[in-house]
This record gives structure tokens, sequence and C-alpha cells, in this order.
């Protein structure tokens, strides 16, 4: 007979703590339900230390582009010579391989190159990446190689001023489609994979702004989403976000504003759902994205938002879900991915990483999600720091 049981079989222990283990029972089955019931979150499924010996390199442009089980992560880092010019980095991911290739460009063998910014750069093959060049006076189409040669095989004029690409984004026609900012106006451009530019549009009717997003409708059109500040209210910040239906020509059909701030879209391009921090009451809230929506049919959020998410640097995903990265206290970042129902699914904290608003997302393989962060810098022998991009693939659970 075991200790502490009568001839019965009955616990002779203090009636207090005979409940103990029933109670502990009930919230273990509680906590079970709950585990149950929460969404699945997102699980670290590789990481790829992407190094640039001697410098140090942070995340430029888009930051990733995809292409099926392939990426290109584009990076920039200040002369090693000292002088006062960025110097380009690309690495070649695949998906399930451990390594990466460093790619670094030789921009001396075209002087058009010498004083050129790296603003995106995608996938062909394997062995042979298309890049986007600011130059002077005009983008430069330029084809990498993978042992790092570049020719520039189109050049096309480019609006005045800094340029910085948010999004690149991939259409059924092959074609692909830049949108970011030009000086301080949103700007987007659709070119081939041959350097041939179909069109390209500045939008001088606002005081600020800049472009977020873009993904295609089932007509071949596009939606694009970002920010502006209209002239009458001031260049003070962002007043409002937008989005802009185009046909394939790249000419606005029609366009919706709203006041929010940080927004991005969630769902199918064809009935958009905003997904922004309202400027009043600072909180996150999900909504139709049409003119006059009524508040009231807002979708619940199943989870929290941190109020430092970065969305803009949003990913779009082939569910038309959105995934997100955001701020943790420390060198440490998550990634959460947010369904048109407000269902949001978090991954633990990455560590090691800096979540910095230059931290990167794109739709990978499979419904996986890639996040590119700015590593962690270490010392370099001899002096100076050195240390290259972070990126992690994670995956949904189901």
């Amino acid at each position: 007979m075991s200790r502490g049981r009568g001839r019965t079989g009955r616990s002779q222990l203090p009636r207090s703590r005979q409940w103990r283990p029933w109670l502990a029972g009930i919230g273990l089955g509680a906590a079970a339900l709950a585990a149950a019931a929460a969404p699945p979150g997102l699980q670290v499924a590789e990481r790829w230390e992407l190094a640039a010996p001697g410098v140090l390199a942070t995340p430029c442009g888009p930051g990733i582009v995809a292409n099926g089980m392939l990426a290109v992560v584009t990076a920039w880092s200040l002369s090693p010579t000292g002088a006062k010019a960025l110097e380009p980095h690309l690495w070649l991911v695949r998906q399930g391989d451990p390594g990466a290739l460093h790619v670094e460009p030789r921009l001396d063998g075209d002087a058009r190159l010498r004083h050129a910014l790296l603003l995106a750069a995608w996938p062909v093959r394997a062995d042979r990446i298309l890049a986007l060049f600011a130059l002077r006076d005009s983008f430069g189409i330029v084809e990498v190689s993978g042992g790092g040669a570049v020719r520039v095989i189109a050049t096309v004029k480019r609006p005045a001023g800094d340029i910085e690409v948010r999004r690149l984004a991939r259409t059924r026609d092959g074609s692909y489609v830049a949108a970011g900012r030009a000086q301080a106006a949103p700007f987007a451009m659709r070119l081939r994979d041959d350097g041939e530019v179909l069109w390209s549009q500045v939008r001088r009717d606002v005081a600020s702004g800049v472009w977020t997003d873009v993904e295609e409708r089932q007509d071949g059109g596009l939606v694009l989403v970002g920010q502006v500040s209209d002239a009458k209210g001031g260049a003070g910040g962002m007043t409002a976000s937008v989005l802009a239906r185009l046909d394939a020509q790249g000419n606005v059909v029609q366009e919706t504003r709203q006041a929010a701030e940080q927004a991005i879209a969630v769902g199918p391009p064809e009935r958009p759902m905003l997904l922004a921090r309202d400027p009043q009451a600072r909180t996150w809230g999900l909504r139709p994205f049409t003119a006059g929506a009524d508040r009231s049919a807002a979708v619940q959020l199943s989870g929290e938002l941190q109020a430092g998410g970065w969305l803009a640097r949003s990913a779009r995903l082939d569910d038309d879900s959105a995934a997100i990265s955001e701020l943790l206290p420390g060198l440490r970042a998550d990634v959460a991915v947010i369904r048109a129902d407000g269902v949001i699914r978090r991954s633990e904290p990455i560590g090691g990483v800096i979540a910095a608003p230059s931290a990167l997302l794109a739709a990978g393989a499979e419904g996986s999600v890639l996040a590119l962060f700015p590593g962690v810098p270490r010392q370099r022998a001899g002096g100076g720091v050195e240390g290259g991009p972070v990126l992690v693939r994670l995956t949904q659970g189901q």
C-alpha cells in the first residue's frame, strides 16, 4: 500500500491538498484548449548569416526578391577605400541550401556605374540576375552574372532627385513593377526582363508620399498602396493612406483615401482590406478600403500588434495575407502574418538581429515568409566592424 492512502484507496492528504491535482488537471485542460484554439505560429525553418568580408553591409531597396525556390538579397556597404560611395552586394540564396553565394558586382567596367546606387535586383535564372541601378540621370537595367560581372543592357531617363524602391512585384506576363518614391513623391515603373520600360509615373499632385505595396489584379491591372500628404495639409507628415487602381498601362482609374498611418492592404486586390493604425486612437484596425467605409465594419483582430510594427515593410503572401516585422526589446525581432479574417500568426523572437526600418520581408516558396534583418556588427581584426544581413525563412503551422 502506498504511503498516504488508506484501505479504501482514498487520499489521506488534507482536503485542501486533495483538490490541487484536480484543479491542476482543469488548468492543464484549459491550457490545452487554449493552445488548440490559438492560431498556429510561425517557425524558423532556415537561417542564413550573409557575410560581407571586411565590410558592414545593410539591407537596401526591396531587400529580398524571391522567384520560386531562389531569392536575391540586396545590401550596401561603405566603400572599404574610405570614399564617400556605396558598394553594392548581392547574395543568391536557394531554399534548402545552407550556403549562400555572395556576388559583389564589379562596377568599374562601365563609367556609367561608377556612381550608381543599387535599387533592386531579381533572379531570372540561377546564374543570371537583373538589377536596377540609379545612375546620374537615368536608370540602368544591369545584367549580373553569377561571378559578379555586370553589363548595362538598357537605360531610361529617371526623375530628378533621390530614388527609393520599396516593393518589386513580378506580374503574370513576366514583367516587374517597382514601387517607391522619387525625391518625395510616389513613384512606380513597369519593366521587362530585357530592360524595356513599359511605363513610369511620378505623382506630382501631392506634397509628399510613397508607394509601399503593389499587387496585380485578375484583369491585369494593378493596385498600389501607400501614404501621402496633400499640399493643402502641409508636408509635416503622412496624412492619408491611398489605394490606387491602375490599368495595365499605368493609368489611374480609381483612387481611395483614408486617414490612417502605416497602412498596408490585406486580402485579394479586388476586395482589399486596410490594416492601419488610427492616427487619433493609436490602435490597429482592419477595415474595408472603400470610399466612406464605415468603421463599424472593421474586422476584430485575433491577437495584438506592437505599436512599432513596420507595416511599410510588409510582404504580400500568396493567400492574400500580409507579413510584417516588429521591434522587440534588445537585439530581437519577430514576424507576424495577418489574414483578411483578422487572425494573426506570430513567430517566436528572432535573436541576434536589429529590428530597424531596414528590416525587410518577402513571400517565399510554398507559403513561407522570408525576413531580412541587419545583423549585429562584430569587431574586425585590425580595427573597424564588419557583418552582413541575416535572412530567415519562416513556415506557417497548419
